[in-house]
């Protein structure tokens, strides 16, 4: 029981880089010779993100960033993410707002469908601008660095709301 406490309160939060032969999104501290950059911040929460672990998300994300002077974007693979509660989204209302502040874009991919409606109904999507949503981060780089525009907006923002 302790244990499965431990695991909900303290997930798996890494930063991701590029691995060049498989295009694959890694860890960077289990891979070696991984693409990073070091304007970029590329973080995988591998659990649903709620009270009991967003405070271990915030320090994993303070730490990430520390490692990265020259931020400009940060990159949330959303793709293990299937759950939020109310406390996740105004945490992420409070970090859309620092981030704008610092001058940091705050981009999400691979959101599934019951999370974007959340975002959809805490006016997050509008918050964050559509722009920066992405089916895949490889959508979201090549965004970033000019060279396409979201390619599948009807995907990236269905909603049921």
């Amino acid at each position: 029981m302790i244990y499965v406490i431990y695991q909900i309160s303290y997930p798996h939060v890494v930063e991701l880089g590029k691995e060049s032969q498989t295009q694959e999104y890694r860890n960077i501290e289990r891979f070696d010779d991984l693409n990073v950059d070091d304007t970029i911040l590329i973080i995988r929460i591998d659990a649903q993100l709620f009270f009991a672990n967003l405070n271990h998300f915030q320090d994993k994300l303070k730490q990430f960033e520390e490692r990265k002077p020259n931020l400009k974007v940060v990159i949330i693979d959303a793709r293990a993410i299937n759950s939020m509660d109310s406390s996740t989204l105004h945490f992420l209302n409070d970090l859309i707002h620092d981030y704008e502040t610092r001058g940091i874009r705050l981009c999400f991919a691979g959101i599934k469908g019951s999370v974007r409606d959340l975002f959809q109904k805490m006016d997050l999507v509008k918050k964050v601008g559509k722009e920066n949503f992405f089916i895949s981060i490889d959508h979201a780089i090549e965004h970033i660095n000019g060279n396409n525009l979201n390619r599948y907006p009807s995907i990236t923002f269905q909603s049921n709301i």
